[in-house]
C-alpha cells in the first residue's frame, strides 16, 4: 500500500513499511557482524540453529480481561514477562550464534534466517499486543465496576 504523497506529486511509503525494511535490515547486519568476527563450526540449517538456541519459546495462553479476575490476570502479566525474557534471550541466541563462510555466501541461508528472526520479532510484537488489549479491557471492567456508586 502507497500512500498519496506529498506536495511535489511523490508518493510516499507508510510507516509501516519503513518499520519493517529497517528490521530486515538490521536483522541482516547484526547477523552479519556477528558471523565475521567469529569462526566457529557450520551449523546445516535453520532448524539446526533453532535447536542450538533451545527452540522458539511458547507464549502464555491469552487470558481474557473482559473476564478475568485481579489473579488470572497478574498470573498472565507474569507468563508475558517470562515469555519475554526468554524470547529475547532466543534472538540473542541467534544473532550470536556462529555460520560458516560456506553457510554465508548462501543467500538462501542468509534469507532463511533472517526470515525466521523476523517472524520470531513480529510474534513476539502480536502477543504482547494481544496482552496489551487483554489488559485495557480488564481495566476497563476494574473502572466500570469501581465507578457505579454503592446503595
Amino acid at each position: 500500500m502507497i500512500e498519496q504523497g506529498n506536495h511535489d506529486g511523490r508518493r510516499l511509503l507508510p510507516s509501516s513499511f519503513v518499520r519493517i525494511a529497517m528490521k530486515n535490515l538490521l536483522s541482516a547486519l547484526l547477523l552479519s557482524m556477528f558471523v565475521l568476527t567469529t569462526g566457529n563450526p557450520v551449523l546445516a540449517d535453520v532448524a539446526s540453529l533453532n535447536a542450538a538456541c533451545g527452540g522458539l519459546p511458547a507464549a502464555p495462553s491469552v487470558t481474557r480481561g473482559d473476564s478475568a479476575d485481579e489473579t488470572a490476570m497478574r498470573t498472565y502479566g507474569a507468563g508475558m514477562r517470562a515469555y519475554t525474557g526468554q524470547l529475547m534471550t532466543y534472538l540473542t541466541c541467534l544473532d550470536e550464534h556462529p555460520a560458516s563462510p560456506a553457510e554465508m555466501a548462501s543467500a538462501a541461508y542468509r534469507r532463511d534466517v533472517i526470515s525466521h528472526r523476523q517472524q520470531v520479532v513480529d510474534q513476539l510484537e502480536r502477543t504482547v499486543s494481544r496482552f496489551n488489549i487483554e489488559l485495557r479491557a480488564f481495566k476497563a471492567r476494574q473502572s466500570q465496576v469501581a465507578s457505579v456508586p454503592s446503595p
